[in-house]
């Protein structure tokens, strides 16, 4: 009876040692897994960072380029209005030459 009580203590600690070991496996297999989860979550993340910051960056190129686009429109229409009082003036001098000579 004693050597029957020692294989079944012995076969307790036997299965219990697989249970731990299964238990073990198990927990390393959940860890991979979850360090797979979050790897493939912060390529996402970094992937969605990027296409916001190139959209961003677009979109300020954009702006600018309107902008860009804005200032020249006014320039060209303040060089055009200084040529027109310039034209303005090169009569008005013409008239004070014509005036000086004839005098």
């Amino acid at each position: 009876m004693a050597m029957e009580l020692l294989r079944q203590i012995q076969e307790a600690e036997a299965q219990a040692e697989k249970i731990r070991q299964d238990a073990a496996d198990e927990a390393r297999e959940m860890v991979k897994a979850a360090e797979a989860a979050i790897a493939a979550q912060q390529r996402q993340e970094a992937k969605d960072i990027r296409e916001l910051t190139r959209q961003a960056l677009s979109d300020a190129q954009a702006a600018t380029e309107d902008e860009i686009q804005t200032m020249a429109v006014r320039r060209s229409a303040q060089r055009e209005e200084l040529k027109r009082q310039a034209q303005g003036r090169v009569k008005e001098a013409e008239k004070v030459v014509f005036e000086r000579i004839i005098s």
